[in-house]
């Protein structure tokens, strides 16, 4: 686990290994504008790392998925999250 900073901008948390990762950033929203300046730092994440299939984006009430390039942004209420996140996080087992 560790996290992503560059340029002034963040990723709250990276987790899994150097091949198979996820992003985790954790904002407090009941709206979701991808366009919005707050979502910069996981944008640059994106771009330095295309390799990233999947972000979680860790929410205030807001549930949904969208696709960004080749990657899907799934949006989770926190308490969602926190009563299953292994089967957010199931794709890096194994």
């Amino acid at each position: 686990m560790g996290y992503f900073a560059e340029s002034e901008k963040e990723v709250d948390f990276v987790v899994g290994e150097a091949k198979r990762f996820i992003p985790v950033e954790v904002k407090f929203i009941s709206s979701l504008d991808w366009t919005e300046k707050k979502f910069s730092g996981i944008k640059l994440f994106l771009r330095r790392f295309p390799e990233a299939r999947e972000v979680l984006l860790i929410t205030r009430s807001v549930e949904a998925e969208l696709k960004v390039g080749q990657s899907i942004v799934r949006a989770i209420p926190l308490w969602r999250f926190l009563l299953s996140s292994a089967s957010y996080l199931g794709t890096l087992q194994s």
